[in-house]
């Protein structure tokens, strides 16, 4: 099911690198010709909560469905862990270029600041299932 997330550990050889912020202050933000990845903001808590209160989408995750407590709590750890430096842990909001509508998370989580292994893992609201946008994630 594409909208599933899934951990995978890979290296430095994966491109981590490319995720890291050029200054403590400067957010993390990754653009490609459809998506947007950029750090969570408070928000984001409806689109946020939508996804994860949809019981297809939270199936197979070891989390959900959330109650509101739960998603402000997402959104605080992620917003929290964005200020930390070094940063190890980057838990994106995943938004459409096209309009800018939040349709999912990634959260990317260093096991220690230089590397090398990591955790991958994803989360996308069912509407945008079977457009293409699963593949769009690292090709590992």
């Amino acid at each position: 099911m594409e909208g599933c997330g899934r951990r995978l550990e890979f290296g430095n050889a994966c491109g981590l690198d490319a995720v890291r912020r050029p200054h403590p202050s400067t957010p993390s933000v990754i653009t490609t010709d459809r998506l947007l990845l950029r750090d969570f903001r408070f928000d984001d808590f409806a689109a946020v909560h939508r996804y994860a209160t949809d019981l297809e989408v939270v199936q197979y995750m070891p989390w959900g469905p959330n109650t509101e407590t739960d998603t402000r709590d997402f959104l605080d750890r992620n917003i929290a862990a964005a200020q930390i430096e070094p940063r190890v842990s980057y838990g994106l909001a995943v938004v459409r270029a096209e309009d800018g509508v939040l349709v999912g998370g990634i959260g990317l989580d260093l096991d220690r600041p230089d590397g090398p292994q990591a955790s991958l893992g994803y989360c996308l609201a069912r509407e945008i299932w079977g457009q293409g946008y699963g593949p769009r994630r690292p090709r590992l």
